[in-house]
């Protein structure tokens, strides 16, 4: 006579089950563009944009901006572009930065650029500090080896994710099963350029206020000062336990620092602080090994009417910004032009 399964046999049996399931869609294949295309239901569809730019759209990509909202939002790659044909330099110059501060998604974009493409120089946006932030988005565009690639030391994130793909993962296959793979359509494309600059453009192409405002002078110097403060007393730390709180982001960073360099591209990590924050970068011997520095320029930092708030420029910090970029470049700082070819006049 058969016994009957008791009570932990029959949840060691619906553990293993459930553990089957999960690793079945954890591991389950999917389309890169179809999870990208996630992203149009977000405040971060720029995301969706890149993936286009970067895959569909022939125009070369020569310099590259890589970076969170600070750098979406104070770089106006079309600008420098301009500026840079004005003056007979046929450089094609993008902005790839997407919305938070976490470096794991702009590693992940970072890979596709030099896969698809051969930028010749990457702008790496840096602080004096790295933040330990990962991506929200992360686990919507990211594959399962991607997650478990990602760095244990304080990865806040690890469980929520694994959980995350494998939903994320019956999500996308139900879509294919229900609308088939999907296909890119032209005119629904933003062209080479998707500017932030003026006006951000947020889920499903929804567009923010212009942003031409500033903040009061004594509100701004408040925020800046706990920023600064915020930043200082991490570094301080560092040595005891604030390296275990940055360690994630700092791994990333070095990831996409052996990425570009193997790739060939020329390296320059651009100072995007809190307006008062020290520089150059707290790593700064380190980083010097592999690119230039470039610290914020006193005509932007020193003018509060040029920010939105203390990490963020406005439309006319932006544009001042970008001018300054431009002029860097044309003047031959680093020498970094001459990786420019003149096959990049080719569409």
């Amino acid at each position: 006579m058969t016994r009957p399964l008791g009570p932990v046999r029959y949840g060691v049996l619906a553990l293993a089950a459930l553990m089957a399931g999960w690793a079945m869609l954890f591991f389950m294949p999917t389309s890169a563009y179809q999870r990208y295309q996630s992203l149009q239901y977000t405040d971060y569809i720029k995301g969706l944009w890149i993936y286009e730019r970067l895959n569909f759209d022939p125009t070369p990509v020569d310099i590259a901006f890589l970076g969170s909202s600070r750098t979406m939002e104070g770089i106006d790659a079309a600008a420098i572009e301009a500026d840079l044909h004005k003056a007979g330099i046929a450089a094609h110059v993008v902005n790839l930065a997407v919305p938070s501060l976490g470096l794991d998604v702009p590693y992940l974009l970072g890979r596709m650029l030099v896969e698809t493409k051969r930028p010749r120089i990457v702008f790496l946006e840096t602080d004096y500090l790295v933040t330990r932030m990962t991506n929200p988005v992360f686990p919507l565009v990211a594959t399962a080896e991607d997650v478990l690639r990602a760095p244990l030391l304080v990865n806040e994130r690890l469980l929520p994710n694994l959980l995350s793909v494998a939903a994320r993962n019956l999500t996308l296959a139900w879509r294919h099963l229900t609308q088939g793979e999907p296909e890119f359509d032209p005119s629904g494309y933003y062209g080479p350029h998707w500017e932030d600059v003026y006006r951000v453009i947020g889920h499903n192409g929804t567009k923010g206020r212009p942003r031409l405002a500033h903040m009061d002078q004594a509100q701004f110097e408040a925020e800046a000062a706990r920023w600064r403060g915020n930043v200082l007393r991490k570094s301080q730390q560092y040595d005891s336990w604030a390296w275990l709180e940055l360690h994630y982001a700092e791994a990333y960073q070095m990831r996409l620092v052996a990425l570009l360099r193997e790739s060939g591209a020329k390296i320059v990590f651009l100072s995007m602080p809190a307006v008062g924050t020290p520089e150059p970068p707290f790593h700064d011997a380190e980083l010097r090994q592999y690119g230039s520095f470039w610290p914020l320029p006193d005509v932007v930092s020193r003018d509060y009417t040029l920010w939105d708030n203390p990490t963020h420029m406005n439309y006319r910090g932006a544009e001042l910004y970008s001018a300054w970029l431009a002029q860097q470049l044309r003047s031959g700082q680093g020498r970094l032009l001459e990786a420019i070819p003149a096959a990049s006049n080719d569409p």
